[in-house]
This record gives structure tokens, sequence and C-alpha cells, in this order.
């Protein structure tokens, strides 16, 4: 296998390669500027999120016990899913940043507060080839985002209704309730009973940082998308004949 670090230079330049065919494809040509620049985005991230997803199930199902030695515990297919990963975030953050102007605003400061803390515990994790485990759970989140980035897009694109658009948001909810907040929550408890004496000082304290922080994004998330798919639809008055 080749070294980790030259895996994720690969991705990072494999996803800016991916960024540029979409962006000359003309298949995001007739939406406004801002919304195509964030729908190429988008495109890019169910890419990554598709094949990160399957690699992180593969992986832990293949080997159950990397749940159980979340520090220790290792694979080929854990730590390539993990470069692979650590690849796209890097690639997203300098997008996201030249995308708002190179500038940090109340717009943009929560997804890049977002990437940087990922970078940094991905970033861990391939340089020390430890904590697979927990790189595995993590990476498990971007199963719902394709189905959250999916639907983003199919709105960006003016779809929102009909059987397809409606099976995205309802997998949207399935997935997000799963893979985000059900492992956050697994995540969290496995850092409030872990043996510390392993686990250097500074990358405990990141967990510390991390984890309760991202959680909090996803309970942030299911609310919003549950105020637009559900509490708004709701609360308009039904038309009368």
């Amino acid at each position: 296998m080749e070294s980790p670090l030259q895996l994720s230079v690969c991705s990072l330049g494999w996803f800016f390669f991916l960024r540029r065919a979409m962006s000359d494809c003309g298949k995001f040509d007739k939406l406004e500027k801002k919304k195509r620049t964030e729908t190429i985005n988008l495109a890019v991230s169910v890419f990554h999120s598709f094949f990160s997803g399957i690699g992180a199930l593969i992986a832990i199902t293949r080997m159950p016990e990397i749940l159980e030695d979340m520090v220790y515990a290792h694979s080929n297919l854990s730590a390539c899913v993990t470069s692979f990963t650590f690849g796209y975030f890097v690639y997203d953050f300098f997008d996201l940043l030249a995308a708002s102007r190179w500038s940090i605003s109340k717009n943009n400061f929560d997804i890049i507060l977002h990437h940087v803390l990922v970078i940094c515990c991905f970033g861990s994790c391939v340089v020390q080839q430890r904590y697979m485990g927990l790189s595995m759970l993590s990476i498990l989140m971007e199963v719902n985002s394709v189905f959250l980035h999916l639907r983003k897009i199919s709105r960006n694109f003016d779809i929102r209704s009909g059987i397809v658009y409606h099976a995205i948001v309802a997998l949207n909810f399935l997935t997000l309730i799963a893979f985000r907040i059900a492992v956050s929550y697994k995540m969290i408890v496995w850092l409030s009973t872990v043996d510390r004496s392993g686990i250097p000082t500074v990358v405990f304290y990141l967990g510390v940082i991390a984890m309760p922080v991202i959680a909090a994004m996803n309970c942030t998330l299911f609310y919003r998308c549950l105020r637009v798919d559900i509490l708004r639809p709701l609360s308009r008055p039904i038309k009368k004949d």
C-alpha cells in the first residue's frame, strides 16, 4: 500500500480535478452563479460521501473488532478510507474558503470550524495510523451526507416534489438519526469511558473539543431539516377549492 500521506495527496488532487471537470461539463450552467458554485461543491461531496461511506461500512463488516479497540485496531482498508477522506476535507476546506473569497463570516463560520476540527482529527489518524475505529465511525456519517447533499442539489434545481425527492427526504431523516446522531452519541460515550493512558493528551483534548461540537452541529442540522421539510409545510394553510 502507498503511504497514507501519499494517498491523501492523491485524494486531494483527484477532488480538485473532479471539481474542475464538473465545472466544465455544462450541467450546472443554468443555475445562477452562487447556486452553481454551491451545487458543484455538493456534487463533488456526494461522490466522496458515497465511496467513503461504503468503504467504512465494508471495513467495519470485515473487521468488527475495529469498533472494540478503537485506538489500536487497524486494517489496510480503514487506513485507505481515512486517507481518502482526509484528502477530501482538505480539498473542501480550500474550496469553501475560495468560494467565500478567502474570508470567514457568520455565514460560513460553522462549516469552517467543522472542517478545521475534522482535518485535525483525520490528520492525527493518518499521521499516527491509530484511532481507525473512531475514524470509521466518523466516516459512517457520510452515509447520511449522500442524501443530505442530494436533497440540497434537488432544491437548487427547484425539484421539491415527486416520489424521488420525497424518498431522498425520508432517507435523509433516517440516515441522519442512524449515522449522525446515534454515531455521535456512541463516540461521546466512548470518549467519556476510554482509558486515557494510551492516548496522547493533545489528541484526547482534541476529541473532547471536536466530538461535542460535531454532535451539536448534527442536532442543529436535524432541526433545520425538520423545520424545512416537515414543520414548515405542515404550517401552511390548506387551499380550498
